[in-house]
């Protein structure tokens, strides 16, 4: 069971961040250690190419623009929550499981949409397209 806690800001021309991640998913490959980054295909220099994690992939739908390396926080969380009305350092879920899974400690109920997108794609390695499927059969 999931239950959600909203915090709704009107903004024209809402997207769901679902949406935006998966748009951005398909822009380039996958990168987990910061919002975008250098990925190598198979150690082959000629295959160097940007990637991007979960939310920098939801940036670039958004701005058409990668995240850059001195990005700060802020910046890219005040772009999403202009394109999705979201503000993602306040929105809260407060899980017990998802899908039959147990996926925070027990101890750890409620916890930040942008804290619980990096857990997910940091400590448990979903991809950013099951994360998009997740935030979408949460209605984000």
């Amino acid at each position: 069971m999931t239950t959600i806690c909203k915090a709704t800001v009107t903004v024209a021309s809402q997207q769901k961040l679902s949406t935006l991640m998966r748009q951005g998913s398909a822009l380039r490959p996958e990168y987990r250690e910061a919002y975008a980054g250098i990925v190598m295909k198979d150690n082959n220099l000629s295959s160097i190419t940007i990637g991007t994690c979960p939310l920098g992939a939801a940036y670039e739908a958004a701005t058409g623009m990668l995240p850059h390396d001195e990005m700060e926080q802020a910046e890219l969380y005040e772009a999403l929550h202009r394109a999705t009305g979201i503000d993602l350092s306040r929105e809260c879920l407060q899980l017990q499981k998802v899908n039959g899974d147990q996926l925070l400690p027990e101890k750890c109920r409620t916890v930040r949409l942008d804290q619980f997108i990096n857990h997910l794609s940091l400590g448990l390695g979903w991809s950013r397209e099951q994360i998009a499927d997740f935030l979408e059969s949460a209605d984000y």
